[in-house]
């Protein structure tokens, strides 16, 4: 099966890969908890997520929840799964 994988990616990038947008990555500066804060206070009421977390929820989060949810978004940032 990976095989398959492999070969179809292989054929995909071969007929396409003229029409693949190629640029420089983005930099982007460590996220902290006090931006993360900031984001979620300004972001307009609405229904939940998924996760059933709704933007008033979110802004109620003390700074130290915010500093763990900033690591977590920097880890990302820097290729972490």
């Amino acid at each position: 099966m990976q095989g398959c994988i492999e070969t179809s990616v292989e054929e995909y990038l071969h007929k396409f890969n003229r029409y693949i947008h190629k640029a420089a990555p983005f930099g982007v500066k460590d996220i902290t908890g006090e931006r993360v804060l900031q984001v979620f206070q300004r972001t307009k009421e609405s229904a939940g997520g998924m996760d059933g977390w709704s933007p008033k929820e979110l802004s109620l989060l003390p700074i130290g929840a915010c500093n763990k949810i900033a690591i977590m978004f920097n880890q990302i940032e820097n290729g972490a799964p």
